[in-house]
């Protein structure tokens, strides 16, 4: 078992669907058999049925892989979701090319000197090799603009 995390498995990142090509493992998206979008969306629903709330404005705001979460919940849940704010967490690499089927409003902040997720590529560095997880801040931002 002390080689689970390595297959993808790691117990505090969502499953943003960000993820890629390491350079001893392959491909792998971390935690893709875990259902985080549908636990936040259940989690909407118990104010949504039990407290009057403005359903209409909805927003979701991350750091980091909680940014990567962010982006994803926008391009499946943009029914309901009004705005996300992400911050150093950009569009995974299973969802990169998914067109959302709603206007969502997005606040995108990344530095240029991050060395987790980086600017230019969003490649993250696992203590092994650097891989991508996803699109890059600029690449982020057109995607969400057009």
């Amino acid at each position: 078992m002390a080689s689970e995390p390595l297959r993808g498995q790691i117990e505090s990142a969502w499953n943003s669907v960000a993820g890629g090509e390491s350079p001893l493992i392959g491909y792998t998206i971390l935690n893709e058999n875990v259902d985080d979008s549908g636990f936040l969306m259940a989690i909407l629903d118990f104010p949504e049925n039990h407290f009057n709330i403005d359903t209409d404005s909805v927003f979701f705001i991350g750091f980091s892989m909680g940014g990567f979460m962010s982006h994803k919940m926008a391009i499946e849940h943009g029914d309901i979701i009004t705005a996300i704010a992400s911050v150093s967490g950009t569009i995974g690499t299973a969802i990169i090319g998914q067109t959302p089927q709603f206007k969502v409003n997005v606040l995108h902040f990344q530095g240029t000197d991050d060395s987790r997720v980086r600017y230019e590529d969003t490649f993250f560095n696992n203590g092994i090799g650097y891989y991508s997880v996803g699109t890059g801040a600029e690449q982020t931002v057109e995607a969400w603009r057009n």
